[in-house]
């Protein structure tokens, strides 16, 4: 949830906590997968401190309803979501669809253009596709002169076979941006 990812970094950029934990409050990053992604692109408007925003195959909510993938998303939140601290997968869905806007990572992404921001697409992702869900906000971002970066790897959604990679670019982008 973005509210956990919000309360998490402020506590990380406490001055006691930074200084307990040996925690560098200059070069503090954001980086989620799926709707973690979208968790990720949304936390970070409310955080200036944030240096920059990771987000891999993110999945858009906001798109998930605007291109009428309603029944995959409440599949997904049926299967995968079993995971969660949910009541059912009702609740999940019906909350999913009353905050859709709210969500929607193209509905905040004026919040990300001065940010450092790097997209990650899974080329044959079929369950958050790149065109739907990430190309837009690509889009959106390049076109405010943003401080975008967008890079595709030819995978699936769980970005398998291709792990490597996908650490390597996450891990030379933080480099390309951390101030030692």
């Amino acid at each position: 949830m973005k509210e956990d990812l919000v309360a998490i970094a402020k506590w990380a950029h406490n001055e006691a906590i930074a200084s307990q934990y040996d925690i560098d409050t200059n070069n503090m990053f954001l980086v989620g997968h799926s709707m973690g992604g979208q968790s990720v692109l949304n936390a970070a408007k409310e955080l200036p401190f944030i240096k920059g925003v990771v987000a891999m195959a993110a999945y858009d909510i906001g798109a998930a309803f605007r291109y009428k993938m309603e029944k995959e998303l409440f599949l997904m939140i049926e299967t995968e979501g079993q995971c969660l601290k949910m009541t059912s997968a009702s609740d999940v869905y019906e909350n999913a669809l009353f905050h859709q806007q709210e969500l929607s990572v193209l509905n905040n992404y004026e919040s990300l253009i001065n940010k450092n921001v790097l997209l990650i697409e899974a080329s044959f992702d079929t369950i958050a596709p790149p065109e739907r869900m990430l190309m837009p906000l690509a889009k959106l971002l390049k076109e405010a002169d943003g401080k975008i970066e967008y890079k595709k790897i030819s995978s699936n959604h769980s970005f398998i076979g291709q792990r490597m990679k996908l650490a390597n670019f996450v891990g030379d982008w933080i480099e390309s941006i951390v101030e030692l």
